[in-house]
């Protein structure tokens, strides 16, 4: 894909004396070239201080095929971003005096069978719901075709008769179900669907006139693209791919609470505005959701009701919430101090995504960003001639390489993803036994990662080696006995 840049022709007026602002603009423009012309930034930043935008950038295509350009107009899901928007609707309704954060939730929805869990819980991801993703994954292969909105996976939710991963309060864990059930709570208390909330009692009242909640009818606006596999090298649509067999969580993009808002970066400057000046909620309750929560046992995270909350080194209380999707990550980051909001998409999904974030912060403040690693996917090389030219050919060039670090990095994660990419890509021939291949390399380059084993002996299970895929389960568990997954795989394969 060819690369467009766009510097928008914005003013500058940091609160800076004019020479440094020039400096500052220079420094970004030049990173977020250098960043878009290596393929780590396709998409728009816009940074607003005290509320008026001082700066944005822009690279590459909202749409590829017909040519429109990313732009602080480009309307794109937020994806988890839109969790910090649900929790105001929850808080909205603790301050019309309809809930408290400590009521459980079955107050309001009497089939939810979890007693203990609180409204606080479920916003700040202390809840210990079983992972909306692990239950979906036996659901979504049997249902092919099919987009699940939140009443579907909340009726598989209520099919589960009350587990939990942990007692309400002992933990912190990401919680898409969470946010789902209290996309729920709101439709419960307001008496209309969340979308029509959303729209009457978060949008109209920040000036938020492109966004939107999705539904299962929804389409991207910016289209997002991903190199399919790891042995891949264009990008192509989501849309051009097959995403039963490659991106089986597409089914759930009918889902609403945890994701699916869609919006544009001036709108998300609406938003960032309105929360500061106290149009959606009053500002105790928004100062609570941007502090850290507390434990059962008196510790606390660094996450609030939709926020994530850091203190750094350079006195500054950050909050933001990120998020990812096929094809398209998001960011809206504020930093207290300054009163400095940068906001973020990138719809290539492209690596290095908290780099660029922190540092378009440094440079914004005068401090030195981090360098990019320019180098290449040792994974990728790998996977190329793994394909092409089989597992001996991929052992020479893999074994010539690794020890150029200058030019070629290596990942764990990557290669545990080549595995899956062949694991689950039903018109490859061939796919377990090159799978098996990829994830025994992989345990023994990270012979301490119980996810290695863990999923190595996944392949072996479907490549029905029952005796090897028993004994890599086993090391995988004597590593991380929390793994639930790897032992109920582990009791099925020792029954069999």
């Amino acid at each position: 894909m060819k690369r467009i840049h766009f510097l928008l022709s914005l003013p500058f007026v940091l609160i800076f004396n004019p020479l440094k602002a020039q400096e500052i603009k220079h420094r970004l423009d030049s990173f977020l070239t250098v960043a878009a012309n290596n393929d780590y930034f396709n998409g728009c930043v816009m940074v607003s201080e005290k509320g008026k935008i001082i700066y944005s950038y822009a690279a590459g295509y909202a749409d590829e095929e017909r040519k429109i350009p990313n732009s602080i107009t480009s309307c794109f899901n937020l994806a988890s971003v839109t969790k910090p928007m649900t929790a105001v609707a929850v808080l909205q309704q603790v301050q019309r005096g309809k809930c408290k954060l400590t009521d459980p939730v079955m107050k309001y929805l009497p089939d939810f069978p979890y007693p203990a869990i609180t409204i606080r819980h479920l916003l700040s991801h202390t809840g210990g719901l079983p992972q909306l993703e692990r239950f979906m994954d036996s659901i979504i292969p049997k249902n092919k075709g099919r987009i699940f909105t939140n009443a579907d996976v909340y009726g598989y939710l209520l099919a589960l008769k009350g587990q939990t991963k942990f007692p309400a309060g002992d933990k912190w864990d990401y919680s898409n179900m969470g946010y789902i059930t209290l996309a729920l709570l709101v439709e419960k208390l307001s008496g209309s669907s969340f979308g029509e909330y959303m729209k009457k009692y978060v949008f109209l009242p920040a000036g938020m006139k492109s966004s939107f909640v999705g539904n299962k009818e929804a389409e991207d606006c910016v289209v997002r693209y991903i190199i399919p596999n790891m042995y891949d090298t264009a990008y192509r649509s989501i849309s051009s791919l097959n995403k039963i067999n490659l991106f089986e969580y597409e089914s759930l993009r009918g889902t609403q609470g945890s994701g699916n808002i869609f919006s544009t970066l001036e709108d998300m400057l609406r938003f960032d505005n309105a929360l500061s000046a106290g149009k959606l909620l009053d500002t105790a309750l928004l100062s609570l959701a941007q502090t850290p929560i507390q434990m059962n046992d008196g510790k606390s995270r660094s996450y609030g009701f939709g926020w994530n909350i850091v203190y750094n080194q350079f006195g500054d209380t950050i909050v933001y919430h990120d998020g990812h999707e096929s094809g398209i990550v998001t960011m809206m980051m504020k930093t207290k101090r300054k009163d400095q909001t940068i906001f973020f998409y990138d719809n290539h999904s492209s690596e290095a995504f908290f780099q660029k974030i922190n540092s378009i912060y440094h440079y914004l403040n005068g401090r030195g960003g981090k360098p990019f690693r320019l180098t290449k996917s040792l994974v990728r090389v790998y996977a190329r001639a793994l394909v092409e030219k089989g597992p001996d050919h991929a052992a020479v060039v893999f074994n010539n390489l690794k020890g150029d670090t200058a030019n070629y990095y290596m990942d764990e994660l990557e290669m545990n993803s080549l595995g899956y990419n062949l694991l689950y890509n039903a018109e490859f021939e061939g796919r377990y036994q090159l799978a098996c291949e990829v994830l025994k390399l992989n345990t023994m380059l990270y012979p301490k990662s119980a996810n290695a084993y863990d999923s190595y002996g996944l392949a072996l299970r479907l490549a029905n080696k029952k005796e090897e895929a028993i004994l890599m389960y086993q090391k995988s568990l004597l590593m991380n006995p929390n793994n639930e997954q790897g032992r109920k795989a582990l009791a099925k394969l020792m029954s069999q």
